[in-house]
């Protein structure tokens, strides 16, 4: 009988595997056998996601063998019903006769155990996940009905003011003044927003923390791209790395043909995507309105 296997190291990120295929019990085995377990425990961080070999039954099962602490061994099993077990052994040889009964698919949970207090999202760390992003529609046209409401709230503020009686005559003549310049504010921000979706409109962006390989641009004609050759990744906007809806990351490149990428918030905001680019250099460039050109030959 075969199972589905596949492979997790120490820089993944939940749902981040390499390797899978179907394997038999024997070749399974061979797998654990040489994986290179204790390379991998430095700077553990025990989690469901992290060095393991995974197995899936097929019917919304998973067993998966882990690094634990003091240089143990952890069995986690994720049944259909999403409840999650485990079960630690000083070596990962003594585990066979749980990964052969599940490869047999008569593993009962009788000495396992149960994990009752464990937080939501227990799935992520045994189901491959999808790490391709571009722009979501209902994000853009949110943010577009936002931009309305603030016009119109805007506007009918300014004209309740000027409107009332109870405001001073001298004071009712900084009304329009501070009605343009908040309008132009608005407006700016939203040329800077219209400026973003000219860029991200048709990209695509494959990327993840573990994978040096990486694919962006137009979502019918993606081009690969390695991490190796990033020279710089520069942070793009006006409220730093915390303010994930606004700017951009301009990344660097080692290439003739395509010497930087832009990538806009609307594709995957700052914050995850400098994650999955962690370990290469990184600097900030403040700019109130930071507008991608759209001259620049990486848009072509």
């Amino acid at each position: 009988m075969t199972l589905i296997t596949k492979i997790q190291y120490r820089n993944y990120e939940p749902g981040e595997f390499t390797d899978s295929k179907a394997r038999t019990y024997e070749d399974t085995i061979l797998l654990i056998e040489n994986f290179p377990w204790q390379q991998q425990r430095e700077h553990l961080i025990v989690s469901p996601t992290g060095p393991s070999i995974t197995i899936e039954s097929g019917l919304g099962e998973y067993l998966k063998l882990a690094l634990y602490y003091e240089g143990k061994f952890v069995l986690y099993y994720l049944d259909a019903t999403g409840h999650l077990y485990t079960k630690s052994f000083p070596n990962y040889r003594e585990s066979f006769p749980w990964i052969q009964s599940f490869f047999e698919q008569r593993l009962t949970t009788d000495d396992l155990k149960l994990e009752q207090h464990w937080p939501h999202g227990k799935l992520i760390h045994f189901r491959d996940m999808d790490f391709s992003y571009s722009p979501k529609i209902l994000g853009i046209l949110t943010t577009i009905a936002l931009f309305a409401v603030l016009c119109l709230f805007l506007l009918t503020s300014t004209f309740g003011l000027l409107l009332t009686t109870a405001l001073p005559k001298p004071q009712i003549y900084i009304v329009p003044p501070i009605f343009f310049l908040l309008l132009s504010l608005l407006l700016a921000r939203m040329a800077l927003f219209i400026n973003y979706y000219l860029v991200a409109r048709d990209r695509s962006l494959v990327l993840s923390r573990g994978n040096d390989i990486f694919y962006y641009g137009p979502a019918g004609n993606l081009q690969r791209y390695d991490k190796k050759d990033i020279r710089e990744i520069v942070v793009y906007g006006s409220g730093g790395r915390r303010l994930e809806i606004d700017g951009f990351i301009r990344v660097e490149m080692q290439s003739v043909t395509t010497p930087c990428i832009y990538i806009p918030y609307m594709v995957l905001h700052k914050g995850p995507l400098l994650s999955k680019l962690a370990g290469y250099p990184q600097r900030e460039k403040f700019s109130f309105f930071p507008f991608i050109p759209l001259s620049s030959p990486a848009l072509s």
